[in-house]
């Protein structure tokens, strides 16, 4: 069986938001990327990530952030829906 993705855009705090959709939607699994911060950088930042990791209700790919953009063209996202918070 081919994989359903689903691609939402949401405003709010990225970790709460990121494991209530997870909930709501019944995902299967939560791929994200990652800053990759470690030591001070991450305490002092806190760590999206590792809280999604932790909270999520399933599995969570976590990929380094290779700081590739991804062009999507087929997406139809607002251009103020992202990075609007």
């Amino acid at each position: 069986d081919p994989a359903t993705t689903t691609v939402d855009v949401h405003s709010g705090h990225p970790k709460l938001e990121v494991v209530s959709v997870a909930r709501s939607l019944g995902a299967g699994m939560v791929v994200q990327s990652s800053h990759g911060r470690t030591g001070a950088g991450r305490l002092f930042l806190g760590s999206v990530a590792e809280t999604v990791v932790r909270e999520a209700p399933c599995p969570v790919l976590t990929l380094r952030d290779s700081g590739a953009a991804l062009d999507r063209p087929d997406l139809d996202v607002p251009e103020n829906a992202l990075g609007s918070s």
